[in-house]
């Protein structure tokens, strides 16, 4: 078994983690309407995957929304669909996987193994940088999510960040960590309960 520091050096974790992460949930989230006035509506997926939490917004409510708003959970338990991701398939019947479609499997991948352990929204927020950051598609992916307009005007006021200044300025700054090959480990959040399962 691989230790961490040989997947992932312990300074690229801890400056994805401790730094990046952070930085990018607190520009994301300024702004985001205000949880109870939308509650049942907007962000009906945030009881429904989130049933641990507080009643307290976060960006990862956003990316939930999105895979909502673009049936995610129907394309993840699509037979080809779950071919794929099983055998980790570039393309299948000579159709190549899109970025969309690769956003919105890592989504699902992410609350199935999330959600059933309790973790918070911020370690599922984590998970999904670390994978998009593995897959070379953090700015692809972001904007895709951002640039959305149902998102933008469901999700946030229109003072906000990703309103008046927009996804964009951000990912000029992040385009920069495509030109480097990222190993960021998705399952942190979950890791010791693998192993204690393992172990039995």
């Amino acid at each position: 078994l691989l230790k961490m520091e040989e997947i992932c050096p312990r300074e690229i974790l801890r400056a994805v983690r401790r730094n990046l992460c952070p930085a990018l949930r607190d520009l994301l989230q300024h702004g985001l309407v205000d949880f109870p006035a939308h509650q049942g509506s907007v962000f009906g997926c945030f009881s429904k995957y989130n049933e641990y939490e507080t009643n307290v917004l976060h960006v990862w409510n956003v990316v939930e929304k999105f895979y909502e708003l673009k049936h995610g959970k129907e394309l993840a338990d699509a037979p080809v669909r779950k071919l794929s991701t099983a055998f980790q398939l570039e393309n299948i019947g000579g159709k190549s996987i899109t970025s969309r479609q690769r956003l919105l499997t890592t989504i699902d991948n992410i609350l199935s193994t999330h959600v059933k352990l309790k973790r918070s929204s911020d370690a599922m927020f984590k998970a999904f940088i670390s994978a998009a950051l593995n897959y070379g598609k953090l700015s692809p992916w972001l904007r895709m999510i951002f640039h959305c307009k149902e998102i933008l005007d469901d999700c946030y006021t229109s003072w906000s960040y990703c309103t008046v200044v927009g996804i964009d300025e951000i990912c000029q700054s992040l385009d920069r960590l495509s030109t480097f090959q990222f190993c960021v480990p998705v399952d942190f959040a979950i890791r010791p309960f693998d192993l204690l399962n393992d172990a039995f």
